[in-house]
């Protein structure tokens, strides 16, 4: 429980905030009884409902949700429980949650581990490689002094936007692969810009 608690306050933005309009996890745990309206019957249905293992669109699980009415939400109702009560079964309730802690662990690692790619294509471009090698690398076509890449900063800091110049070489340099350091001025221009948009190829439904 402790971990879907700090799991809830990491997910990545690109996995959908619960709201007034995609509020399953509040609907579910709130208005919904089991069959049998027993206290075990209840949480059962609950989280087949929400977490089940059949409840996956493209391996993902479907009800995934940031925000205080998403997964912060299930980690406040399951803390509320009495888990010390004979009304719940323990060793059939583990695996509900081991699966959502492994679901949400996901997510997060698969965001920090596409960050990392893009530093490490950072890195390479800043390295401004020689002629050649560049026609190597774009096949030919001229590649660009200037890109820009999203990156992390902290887990729980802001997005940036890293900028990576290659600035034109000069008749004087040698065309050894080297590029000096940066400039550091004081331009306010050319200092990181804040960017919040991630790529992400999952698809996610609601309902």
């Amino acid at each position: 429980i402790k971990q879907i608690a700090h799991l809830a306050r990491r997910l990545p933005e690109y996995v959908p905030e619960a709201s007034p309009e995609d509020n399953k996890i509040h609907h579910t745990l709130t208005k919904l009884a089991g069959i049998d309206n027993s206290v075990w019957g209840s949480f059962n249905r609950k989280f087949d409902i929400l977490f089940g293992e059949d409840v996956r669109v493209n391996g993902r699980l479907k009800y995934v949700r940031r925000g205080e009415q998403g997964m912060t939400l299930v980690a406040d109702y399951l803390s509320g429980l009495d888990w010390k009560s004979s009304h719940y079964i323990v060793d059939l309730a583990l695996p509900k949650l081991e699966r959502i802690v492994a679901e949400m662990q996901y997510l997060w690692y698969e965001y920090q581990t596409l960050h990392i790619r893009l530093l490490i294509v950072l890195m390479h471009c800043s390295s401004a490689p020689s002629s050649s090698a560049q026609q190597q690398l774009s096949g030919g076509k001229s590649l660009p002094s200037e890109i820009e890449f999203p990156i992390t900063v902290d887990d729980d800091e802001d997005v940036t936007t890293s900028r990576a110049s290659s600035p034109p070489r000069t008749a004087s340099e040698p065309d050894d692969g080297f590029m000096p350091p940066p400039d550091d001025s004081d331009d306010e221009s050319d200092k990181m810009s804040t960017s919040i948009l991630v790529p992400f190829s999952h698809t996610f439904t609601s309902e």
